[in-house]
């Protein structure tokens, strides 16, 4: 149960910004009125390919050694 619980306490802070993100990101998607989805398939393709990506890219490289 220890194990469990450092786990827990090492992965929480650094996965809990990415749970964020994806909720935001699903609300997002979740929008109907037509202009602020234009307003909002205009900022994906500006942000996706640049910031987007490198939110990826810091994500994907954390250390998992212990």
């Amino acid at each position: 149960m220890a194990a469990l619980r450092a786990y827990e306490a090492r992965r929480i802070p650094r996965t809990a910004p990415i749970v964020r993100r994806s909720r935001t990101i699903g609300d997002l998607g979740q929008w109907t009125n037509p202009i602020a989805c234009r307003v909002r398939t205009q900022i994906q393709r500006v942000v996706l390919p640049t910031v987007g990506f490198r939110e990826f890219k810091q994500t994907m490289a954390y250390d998992f050694v212990v």
